[in-house]
C-alpha cells in the first residue's frame, strides 16, 4: 500500500477483557507452534524422501560455500534517493532464501551438518539494522532503530524465525533463542501491542484496521510469532482478540459478492495469508476460535474459481500479472473448509517447500482427495453484480472478462470499462496488468504511470480527458440479459468522466455471443458541444492490419480479429505503445474520430 501512510481517522477498537479471558481458556499454558518439531521424525523423514528434498540439500551445500549477500546502507537508502526498490529487495530476498534453505536442509537431513551455518544466519539476521523493506520505512524509523514496527516483510520474518525456533528448540542454544525473542519483541511486538492496548494507530500499524492485503499478511506474521514466542497465555489471547477485530476490518475490502478488487495475484497473497492465519488460530485454540465461520469469506473463497475465464487464465485487473495463477496451497485449505468453492482439488503435499507455515499446515491438514471429488466445469458465466465484474465462457476455450466498478478500488487502476479476450488460455486483447513497483507507484503520482491510468486500458479518452481517480468516479451495469446463446451488459460510464462538462451520456455495451464466438463492444457517446472521442485496443501480441477496419492480434497458437465500425464521424486508427518502465511495452491501437463529434458510436466486434 502507499508509501505515504494513510490517515484513516479510525482508532483500534477497545478489546473486551471478557473475550480475552475466554480465548485464554482455549490456549495451552505454554507457547506452542503447529506441526511436529525436528526431533519428531516421522513426518520429516517422509518429506525427506522426495527428490525435491535433495534439491534443497544441494542448494544449502552451495550456500555454505558462498558469502552472504551484503545489505549495505547505500542499498537500503537507494529507494529514498531514486525510488528503486528492487535492488535492496532482491538482495534481501537472497538472504532470506539462504536462511530458509539452510534451515530446511537441516530439518530434512537432521545430522547437524547445517546447524552451525543456521545459527550464523540467524545471528546475522538479528544484526540487520532493519527487517523492513526501504519502501515501507520512509522515515527510517526501523533502519535507525528509533521506532520499529511490523509490516509485510518484518512480520513474515518474525513468523519464520519463530517456526525455526519451534522446530529446533534447544539445538539453537539458549543465547540465540533469547536473542530471537528479543528481536521479535523489539521489531514487531512492542509497536503492535501499543496499538491494540491504547487504540492509537501509529505510523505503519495502520494495517491493523485496514482492508487490503497488508492486514491478513501482517496479522498472520505477528499472531503466528506470538503464539510461539509470548510466554504469557493472556498476552497471546490478547493478540488473538485483536486479530479477530482486524479480520473484521479486512472483510470490508470485499464487495458482498466476494469480489477481490486487488486481483488474482493479491487474492493469492492476502486471502492465502488469511487462510493460513485462520487455520493456525483454529489449531491453537483447539477449534474454538474459527475465522472460517464467515459467510462473506466463503464467497471470497469462491472468487478464485469464478474470476477465471478458463482454468488458470484470469483478467489482470488492478495490480495483477497477466499470467497470475491460482495457488495449490490456497486450494488445499479451501477444500478443507469451503469445499463447495473448490475448482480443481489438489492432492496432499508430498515434498518440502520454503513457505514454512504453508508446508506445516499442508503436512497436518491435507488429506487424499476422495475419488468422487471432481474438478468442476466452469459455468457459462460468472457475474459479480456488486463489483460490476462479468466473466463469460464457452465450451471452445473462448472467453471474456468485462468490468465497471469505481476508481478507488484496492490496488486501483483507472480502468472503468476495461475488458479482455482469451482464446485457449491466452489473452490477445487485454488489461495489460501491473507495472514494476517504484516510489511513484504508491505515491501521489501513482496515476502518472500509463500502466495504471486509463490511457493504458481499453477504455475511452473523452474530450481529451482520462478517467480521474476516486470512488465518485464509477461505471454501472444498468442492464443485463443472460441467455444460453449470448449475454448482454450495458454499462453507463458517464460518471467515469466527471471533468467533461459537455458529456451528456456515455454507454458501453458488451455482447458476448457464444454461438458466433464473438464479443461486441459498442461505445455510444453524446455531447452538448462537439468534442474529441477515442477508444483503444491493447495487446502484447503481434498486430496486423489486413484492412483499414480490421486488426488481428496473433501468436503461434491462434489469433483474434477486431472488426471496427463507426457512426457519427470518420475514424482514424494509429498504433503506439504504453510506457511500461523496466518491462515490455504493450501495444496500444487508438481508434479516434478525426474531428470532434456531437453524437457518435464506435463498435468493435472481436472474433476467433
Amino acid at each position: 500500500m502507499p508509501t505515504i501512510v494513510p490517515d484513516l481517522g479510525i482508532s483500534f477498537p477497545k478489546l473486551s477483557s471478557a473475550r480475552i479471558a475466554q480465548i485464554a481458556s482455549w490456549l495451552p499454558e505454554q507457547p506452542m507452534g503447529i506441526g511436529p518439531r525436528s526431533v519428531e521424525r516421522s513426518v520429516w523423514e517422509k518429506l525427506s524422501t522426495s527428490p525435491v528434498a535433495r534439491d534443497f540439500i544441494v542448494a544449502a551445500e552451495k550456500y555454505l560455500a558462498e558469502p552472504r549477500p551484503e545489505l549495505t546502507e547505500e542499498l537500503y537508502l537507494e529507494f529514498l534517493r531514486n525510488g528503486n526498490r528492487n535492488h535492496y529487495e532482491g538482495e534481501k530476498g537472497k538472504r532470506c532464501r539462504r536462511l530458509l534453505t539452510i534451515a530446511l536442509a537441516e530439518l530434512l537431513e537432521f545430522r547437524g551438518r547445517f546447524l552451525p551455518a543456521l545459527k550464523e544466519e540467524l545471528y546475522a539476521l538479528c544484526n540487520e539494522r532493519s527487517w523492513v523493506v526501504p519502501a515501507h520505512d520512509p522515515k527510517l524509523l526501523n533502519y535507525n532503530g528509533t521506532a520499529p514496527y511490523a509490516e509485510l516483510s518484518s512480520s513474515r520474518i518474525c513468523l519464520e524465525v519463530a517456526i525455526i525456533d519451534w522446530w529446533f528448540g534447544d539445538l539453537l542454544g539458549k543465547d540465540l533463542r533469547q536473542r530471537l525473542r528479543d528481536e521479535v519483541q523489539r521489531r514487531a511486538f512492542n509497536a503492535y501491542l501499543k496499538v491494540i492496548r491504547t487504540g492509537v494507530v501509529t505510523d505503519y500499524q495502520w494495517w491493523t484496521i485496514y482492508n487490503s492485503n497488508w492486514n491478513p499478511v501482517c496479522t498472520n506474521g505477528v499472531v503466528g510469532a506470538a503464539l510461539m514466542f509470548m510466554p504469557s497465555r493472556e498476552a497471546r489471547a490478547e493478540v488473538l482478540a485483536a486479530a479477530e477485530q482486524s479480520m473484521a476490518f479486512y472483510a470490508t475490502g470485499f464487495t458482498p459478492d466476494g469480489y477481490c478488487s486487488e486481483g488474482v495475484s493479491y487474492w493469492n497473497y492476502s486471502f492465502g495469508n488469511f487462510l493460513n492465519l485462520a487455520e493456525t488460530v483454529l489449531i491453537a485454540t483447539g477449534g474454538h476460535l474459527n475465522f472460517f465461520d464467515n459467510a462473506l469469506f466463503r464467497r471470497v473463497a469462491a472468487y478464485g474459481r469464478d474470476i477465471q475465464i478458463e482454468p488458470q487464465c484470469s483478467p489482470a485487473f488492478a495490480d495483477c500479472g497477466t499470467k497470475a495463477r491460482l495457488s495449490d496451497s490456497i486450494t488445499s485449505i479451501i477444500q478443507r473448509y469451503y469445499p463447495e468453492s473448490v475448482f480443481e482439488p489438489v492432492q496432499p503435499l508430498d515434498h518440502p517447500i520454503l513457505d514454512f507455515q504453508t508446508m506445516i499446515l499442508r503436512v497436518i491438514g491435507d488429506k487424499p482427495v476422495e475419488p468422487d471429488v471432481k474438478a468442476v466445469v466452469l459455468p457459462s458465466r460468472s457475474y459479480f453484480a456488486d463489483a460490476g465484474i462479468y466473466v463469460g465462457r464457452t465450451d471452445v476455450r473462448f472467453g471474456v472478462a468485462c468490468k465497471m466498478g469505481n476508481n478507488d478500488e484496492l490496488h486501483n487502476h483507472n480502468d472503468i470499462g476495461s475488458f479482455c479476450i482469451a482464446l485457449k488460455g491466452h489473452q490477445y486483447f487485454l488489461d495489460p496488468g501491473n507495472e514494476i513497483y517504484t516510489y511513484r507507484t504508491f505515491s501521489e503520482h501513482r496515476y502518472d504511470g500509463q500502466m495504471l491510468n486509463s490511457f493504458g486500458h481499453m477504455v475511452p479518452i473523452v474530450a481529451g480527458n482520462l478517467q480521474p481517480e476516486g470512488r465518485e468516479v464509477y461505471g454501472t451495469f444498468i442492464h443485463t440479459e443472460f441467455t444460453a446463446e449470448r449475454d448482454t451488459l450495458v454499462g453507463d460510464m458517464t460518471t467515469a468522466y466527471p471533468e467533461v462538462d459537455a458529456l451528456v451520456s456515455l454507454k458501453r455495451t458488451f455482447v458476448f455471443d457464444r454461438e458466433a464466438r464473438s464479443l461486441t463492444v459498442r461505445d455510444e457517446v453524446e455531447f452538448s458541444l462537439p468534442q474529441s472521442f477515442e477508444t483503444a485496443l491493447v495487446s502484447y501480441d503481434k498486430l496486423e492490419f489486413p484492412s483499414a477496419d480490421r486488426i488481428v492480434a496473433s501468436d503461434e497458437n491462434g489469433s483474434v480479429t477486431a472488426q471496427v465500425t463507426a457512426v457519427g464521424g470518420e475514424l482514424k486508427v494509429s498504433v503506439g505503445e504504453i510506457d511500461n518502465p523496466g518491462a515490455v511495452n504493450p501495444k496500444r491501437v487508438a481508434l479516434a474520430f478525426a474531428e470532434p463529434v456531437l453524437k457518435a458510436a464506435i463498435t468493435v466486434v472481436f472474433r476467433v
